[in-house]
């Protein structure tokens, strides 16, 4: 199958190298029956933050009325403080802070290649330079660059930040420094209410955002179940899906974590179809169990000791699955989303909707959904951003990088470029210092990117087109 879309699954390095997180949102307890269930509902991320572990008893709370993100009353911003310190400006002198050596230098070098593309300074005419600073992949370390490259090598600007807990560092002392900061962490809030720190990235909201509009609002879905990864890429994409899904006027009636190292994920997907807890649902359990022995007795009326197989032995199956969401999300890679196909086939979910990220952007796909000719009954769908080969081919930055580094850019260069060019341009239109800096970018409208057109929204965020892909007959396409 060929894979034709550049996929930005590399965001996802970001956050495996760099944080963790509890879980947020947990589904425990299904009870009632298939025809008058009663499904336990979590809060999502807006409204509770403390629910429990996987491995910690069921809770139970009251579902939440469905409300728009946006209507979300926030608390008062705290107070802004900034150092009243002052640092003199090379104008044309920009500041990378990255990991440069230790277990995460090749993404670090990778993004400077394409810093250095991104400034024409692999060009012997340009007259834009760079201050190096190295964190090591140690974010105390990161966090002392900001002021070191202000106060030793008077950067105009900073670029930096792949992983979540080093974007977290280097934005707070951006902002208390008051120095423009160009990121690409996809951790949520780094923009929130910033004035220096810019962010390209395609975060969790973007993508969440862009699938829950297309299956509300193309499929006519309103009810979904979520099974995430105990990971903080799982738990960031569940709790934005969940916030979407609410702000469309949609419910989520199932929400499981898992753990990712788990190879066996039957009891989770039990929980999430109402049949592991069989105490809630034990007088249908009953009386299904009671059908089953008569229909065995005339079957067998010598009641002749039958061979015990796993089959005979088992009694999970028993119970007929709740089945009342439309669609299920899974923000894992496409080989997690393959293993939990076949554990929800194993209790009698044949035929299902998954919704998935960028990570299922994968040659591997077909094979691991299992879709074939004759086995159509499950449909795929995930967000990403489509390259196409006439966009590669008009592609300047495409065909430098090629030529230079002799392969195809990974997205972590196209984004570091797209920022450095950004830059290049907003200093070379005539701001000459920080503060004009900052609110050229925040001004910033619609330029061509490494393929395709980009902007600066209200949030401090590079926004590109994401397109809606589907898996159909083996192959990836557009929907």
């Amino acid at each position: 199958m060929k894979n034709y879309f550049l996929s930005f699954s590399f965001i996802s390095v970001c956050f495996l190298f760099s944080c963790s997180s509890t879980p947020l949102i947990q589904t425990q307890n299904r009870a009632g029956s298939k025809r008058s269930a009663t499904p336990v509902l979590h809060q999502s991320s807006e409204f509770n933050k403390t629910l429990p572990h996987a491995n910690q008893e069921p809770v139970t709370t009251p579902a939440p009325m469905p409300v728009p993100v946006s209507a979300i009353i926030k608390p008062d911003p705290k107070p802004r403080l900034t150092s009243d310190k002052s640092f003199s400006t090379e104008y044309k002198k920009i500041g990378v802070i990255l990991p440069l050596t230790g277990k995460n230098s090749t993404l670090g070098q990778r993004a400077l290649s394409a810093i250095r593309m991104g400034l024409g300074i692999t060009d012997s005419s340009s007259d834009y330079s760079l201050a190096l600073y190295d964190t090591q992949g140690n974010p105390e370390l990161a966090a002392k660059g900001v002021e070191k490259l202000l106060q030793d090598d008077h950067v105009i600007a900073i670029m930096g930040g792949l992983g979540a807990k080093e974007a977290t560092v280097i934005s707070q002392k951006a902002e208390f420094f008051q120095v423009p900061l160009f990121m690409f962490s996809q951790k949520s809030d780094l923009t929130s209410d910033a004035l220096y720190t810019f962010r390209n990235s395609v975060t969790p909201a973007m993508q969440t955002s862009k699938l829950v509009h297309f299956a509300t609002q193309n499929l006519g879905y309103k009810k979904f179940a979520i099974l995430y990864p105990n990971d903080a890429y799982g738990v960031e994409f569940a709790n934005q899906f969940w916030d979407h899904v609410l702000a469309y006027g949609g419910s989520v009636v199932a929400a499981q974590v898992y753990d990712p190292k788990a190879v066996d994920l039957t009891s989770y997907i039990q929980k999430m179809v109402g049949t592991y807890y069989v105490e809630s649902r034990a007088e249908e359990y009953k009386e299904k169990l009671e059908s089953i022995k008569e229909k065995d007795k005339k079957k067998n009326p010598t009641g002749a000791a039958k061979k015990k197989t796993r089959e005979s032995e088992a009694t999970d199956n028993i119970l007929e699955p709740i089945v009342d969401f439309d669609a299920i999300f899974i923000p894992d890679s496409s080989k997690a989303m393959g293993q939990a196909i076949g554990f929800f086939r194993a209790a009698d979910v044949a035929q299902m909707t998954y919704l998935g990220t960028n990570l299922w952007n994968t040659e591997d796909l077909a094979r691991r959904a299992n879709q074939t000719n004759t086995n159509k009954q499950n449909h795929f769908y995930f967000v990403d951003t489509i390259i196409t080969d006439e966009q590669r081919r008009k592609s300047a930055f495409n065909t430098e990088f090629i030529n230079t580094f002799k392969e195809d850019p990974s997205i972590i260069e196209v984004q570091t470029f797209e920022a450095a060019k950004i830059l290049r341009d907003t200093i070379s239109s005539g701001a000459r210092d920080r503060s004009s800096l900052a609110n050229r970018l925040k001004e910033l409208g619609r330029k061509q990117g490494a393929f395709s057109e980009i902007y600066m929204n209200n949030s401090n965020e590079v926004v590109r087109d994401l397109s809606v892909l589907k898996l159909e007959n083996g192959s990836i396409l557009p929907q």
